[in-house]
C-alpha cells in the first residue's frame, strides 16, 4: 500500500464511529455509560478486566459486564426439568428406594443415567448444577458452616 492510500485509509478509519443502538438512557449497559462519559474502549476494558473488542461488542449488543461469557441460549437440562424434579423427590423421599442417604453426587449420577435413557445428551455436572441451584443439600450447608467457623 502506498503512503497516500494509507493516509486516506487512516482518515476513513478514524471517522468511522460505533453505531450505538437507539435505546433509552435508563436501560444503558454499564459499558455504554462509561463510553458515553468519555472513556475509551481500552480504558473500559482495563476497568472491567476484559478485551476492548469485547467491550465494543457488548456496547453494540447492550450487554452489561455481568453478562460477559454467560450462555444466553437454552441449556440441555431445561427439557428435562420436570423429570429431574420428580426423580429428585423420589430419591430423597423414599429411603427404601435408595439406602444410605445419598448426597448430591450420587443423586445427580442416578438422575443423569435415567435421563440418558430418555435422550438426554448433557453431562452429570449440568444436572448437579441444576440440583444445587434449586435444592439445598446437607453437605452444602455443612461446608458453609465450616467456612464461617474458619473465618
Amino acid at each position: 500500500m502506498c503512503k497516500d492510500n494509507a493516509i486516506i485509509y487512516n482518515r476513513i478509519f478514524q471517522r468511522r464511529r460505533m453505531d450505538l443502538p437507539d435505546i433509552p438512557k435508563e436501560s444503558w449497559c454499564d459499558f455504554r455509560v462509561d463510553y458515553e462519559s468519555g472513556m475509551t474502549l481500552k480504558a473500559i476494558g482495563c476497568k472491567y478486566v476484559c478485551d476492548p473488542r469485547t467491550v465494543r461488542k457488548c456496547i453494540l449488543a447492550n450487554r452489561s459486564s455481568t453478562e460477559i461469557g454467560k450462555w444466553l441460549g437454552k441449556t440441555k437440562v431445561e427439557d428435562f426439568v420436570i423429570k429431574i424434579d420428580a426423580l429428585y423427590r423420589l430419591y430423597t423421599s423414599d429411603p427404601d428406594h435408595i439406602p444410605n442417604n445419598p448426597g448430591i453426587c450420587e443423586i445427580s449420577r442416578m438422575i443423569a443415567e435415567e435421563l440418558r435413557a430418555e435422550g438426554y445428551t448433557g453431562g452429570e455436572r449440568t444436572v448437579r448444577n441444576y440440583l444445587r441451584s434449586h435444592y439445598e443439600f446437607v453437605s452444602d450447608s455443612a461446608d458453609s458452616e465450616e467456612d464461617n467457623s474458619n473465618a
